[in-house]
This record gives structure tokens, sequence and C-alpha cells, in this order.
């Protein structure tokens, strides 16, 4: 688990001990990755916000899950 007192230490070590940037850049993180609002990120919460969209999704998984949904094959979804 790492809270936002840890994710703040962790950018002031990496990017030069600005408490300003930290706080700022530790907010963000906290706000797209907490995602049951405890305060404390797990190590799959961590994943998420750190895997590029790029790579976790592209066309081929898009139209894999679309036709998941599409289950009549016409092309939309209800």
């Amino acid at each position: 688990m790492l809270t936002k007192d840890d994710i703040i230490l962790g950018y002031q070590k990496w990017y030069g001990g600005s408490r300003v940037f930290a706080e700022k850049e530790a907010a963000n993180l906290m706000a797209c990755a907490d995602l049951n609002g405890d305060g404390e990120l797990t190590y799959t919460n961590w994943l998420i916000a750190t895997t590029s969209r790029s790579k976790a999704i592209d066309d081929e998984k898009l139209r894999v899950a679309f036709d998941f949904f599409d289950k009549e094959g016409k092309g939309s979804i209800n």
C-alpha cells in the first residue's frame, strides 16, 4: 500500500525535492488511481494508473470487446 504521503516523498526524491510539485502530482495520481477513496493505493491501483492506455487498449482488443456486446452482429450496441 502507498499513502499520499508516500507518493509525495517518492516524487520529491525522484524529481528533486519540490514539495509543491510533489503534492500536485500525488493529488493527481490519487484522484485517478484511488478507486475506493480510502487514501491508499494498492499494487493493482498503481498498475491501472501507470499503464499506458495505448499499450492496454488497441484496435483488436476494442473490436473483441465491441463484438462481445454486439450479440446480434448489427454493428451497434443498444
